[in-house]
């Protein structure tokens, strides 16, 4: 199974901005979105502890990850 995810909301997004490479923090949203994705593969993975995860080198993709 695969499952392909976006960031979490940020404030660049929240303004319609576009973000290329440049990094911007998630928001509040952006974070209860995060939090939700991960509630989402903890309970659809097989065994979450040692399933691999590969996640964007940008911040707020880890932000998200995190």
């Amino acid at each position: 199974m695969l499952f392909v995810l976006r960031h979490g909301e940020t404030e660049w997004n929240r303004l319609g901005r576009f973000q290329g490479q440049q990094n911007s923090p998630l928001t509040q949203r952006g974070e209860r979105q995060a939090a939700a994705m991960g509630r989402l593969l903890r309970d659809h993975l097989l065994d979450p502890p040692t399933t691999p995860i590969w996640v964007g080198p940008l911040g707020r993709a880890q932000q998200s990850c995190d």
